[in-house]
């Protein structure tokens, strides 16, 4: 598969298809910042493992609520 491009993995096929569109997105959303020449900022590891978390659950119902 090298060089075939991204793969991406769902519960379903519409699943991972949704999530492979997402990618073309965040990909495009990357291109053009870049575009601007500008230094395009990245949050550092520690932050991307606490946003994670903190998304893990985002969206979700609480019980009772």
């Amino acid at each position: 598969m090298a060089n075939h491009g991204a793969i991406t993995l769902g519960d379903s096929a519409i699943e991972a298809l949704r999530r492979a569109e997402y990618l073309e997105y965040l990909c495009e959303v990357h291109l053009r910042a870049l575009a601007t020449g500008l230094p395009v900022r990245t949050l550092p590891a520690e932050e991307l493992v606490r946003v994670t978390q903190a998304l893990r659950s985002y969206g979700q119902r609480t019980p009772g609520r």
